[in-house]
């Protein structure tokens, strides 16, 4: 394991780019986990259905539903993930609440 202040080069080319799995990045603003495929997903095709359209910069990019990330915080299982998801539930339930039952429809 690095510590948390080494940083290590990250090349910009086409063949790291095409290349499968994760990246974890950190970045001035905070941490940027980018993953492929995400645990318990099918990637893009499965995420972009229930994805919000939200403008980055001028740019719209669709992000995942929060149904989603909890669904693939689940199934990643990993411990930074379980001390996530009582919060993320706890949001989604609001959401919920506010919002209606479509809200709430999870797809399985």
């Amino acid at each position: 394991m690095r510590p948390d202040d080494e940083q290590v080069p990250f090349p910009l080319d086409a063949e790291s780019l095409a290349s499968p799995g994760a990246w974890n990045l950190r970045t001035s603003f905070g941490d940027l986990d980018i993953s492929m495929v995400p645990s318990g997903t099918e990637g893009y095709a499965d995420l972009v259905r229930d994805a919000t359209p939200t403008s980055i910069r001028g740019t719209v990019v669709p992000v995942a539903s929060l149904a989603d990330v909890i669904r693939s915080k689940q199934a990643a299982n990993r411990p930074r993930d379980q001390r996530a998801l009582p919060v993320l539930h706890e949001i989604l339930a609001s959401r919920c609440q506010r919002q209606g039952l479509a809200a709430c429809r999870r797809r399985r």
